[in-house]
């Protein structure tokens, strides 16, 4: 037996990242998570290395840091 990535299903990504199961398609779909690295029918499934080094951007993140004067 090798000890390889885990492949993990849509509750598994969801437990993951502390959102719903349903949530997950809305992430892919936004950037916030990347691509299924298959499907096993119609569920999606990842490489747990595929988001090893994936960071989700947490909510209301800002993206711009410099103060602008005004």
């Amino acid at each position: 037996m090798t000890d390889g990535p885990a492949q993990l299903d849509r509750a598994a990504v969801a437990a993951r990242y502390g959102i719903q199961p349903q949530s997950v398609t809305v992430e892919v779909r936004r950037g916030s998570l990347p691509p299924p690295d298959g499907y096993m029918g119609r569920s999606p499934w990842w490489w747990s290395s595929t988001l090893d080094g994936w960071a989700r951007p947490g909510r209301g993140r800002r993206t711009k840091t410099e103060r602008t004067e005004g």
